[in-house]
């Protein structure tokens, strides 16, 4: 039962995170683009593109937060497992469980705080130094990340969990 709710819930949340991080590649090229024209114009013509800079401060935060619940849910991350692979499998899955319950609590944390310092940075009315564009819809978008992560986390910990209590591998 437990192992059905977490493979539909996972199908929906890899949906998402998939189409985001797919609109993280689109900003990379954009921002690579972008500090590539401003480079030339600085150099060819001295009048280098006149905001770049915040484009690009503000790029990079969708480039790396859209794109973290992927990377979890496709493991495209390090892993170092030198003393975890020795120990015995009981140990490994109850280990497992508390990495995944716990991993999921402090993402959980970081979502909510990420939504408060959004709320907190529209109501201040912050914006960029020179293009003036408001920062709060980018910490919104890594509030979306960052929830999007705490929910490949709590599949995982499903899995996890499923896995401690019966004698089914993880997927």
């Amino acid at each position: 039962m437990l192992e059905r709710v977490a493979n539909r819930f996972q199908k929906v949340v890899y949906l998402i995170s998939r189409v985001l991080n797919f609109i993280s590649m689109a900003a990379i090229i954009a921002v690579v683009l972008l500090v590539v024209v401003d480079v030339f114009m600085r150099a060819i013509f001295n009048d280098p593109i006149k905001g770049a800079h915040d484009v690009v401060v503000l790029g990079f935060s969708i480039i790396v937060f859209l794109s973290l619940a992927w990377c979890a849910a496709t493991n495209d991350h390090l892993e170092i497992d030198i003393i975890f692979k020795r120990l015995p499998r009981t140990v490994k899955r109850i280990l497992e469980v508390a990495m995944m319950f716990f991993s999921t609590v402090i993402l959980g944390l970081i979502s909510w705080q990420l939504l408060v310092q959004g709320m907190k940075l529209k109501g201040a009315n912050a914006q960029t130094t020179i293009l003036k564009i408001p920062t709060y819809p980018f910490v919104y978008l890594a509030t979306l990340g960052f929830i999007l992560l705490t929910l490949v986390f709590l599949i995982r910990f499903l899995h996890s969990l499923n896995n401690a209590v019966g004698e089914e591998e993880l997927p």
